[in-house]
């Protein structure tokens, strides 16, 4: 049986959401840790308009138990569009980031 890039993506979310609840407190973890899985989920459910509607309320679930707020939810939703427009994320990229969370792990800003 043929799987298509969308179902294994939907599949991959489920499972990385499922495992990753509770690892926080069993494997202990950096801040970029949690915020490279956040962007990737973020990323993931919006591949898809069905994966999006299904999933987000869960990766949101998932950003919040890993202490992310509003301010940074809007930084990294930002940040997939902005890798999704085509762009790169470095240093010296135009991102706008509101949190000095966003800009210190997309822009490498300390202030």
């Amino acid at each position: 049986m043929d799987i298509t890039p969308i179902q294994y993506s939907r599949e991959i979310l489920s499972q990385s959401i499922n495992q990753l609840r509770d690892c926080k407190a069993y494997y202990g973890y950096t801040e970029d840790w949690t915020y490279y899985i956040i962007f990737w989920n973020l990323f993931l459910v919006a591949m898809d308009d069905d994966i999006y509607n299904e999933q987000l309320a869960t990766v949101a679930e998932l950003a919040a138990c890993f202490g992310f707020d509003e301010p940074m939810m809007r930084d990294w939703c930002r940040a997939v569009e902005y890798v999704f427009a085509g762009n790169k994320l470095s240093e010296d990229c135009d991102l706008e980031c509101e949190t000095v969370e966003g800009a210190r792990f997309f822009l490498h800003k300390e202030e």
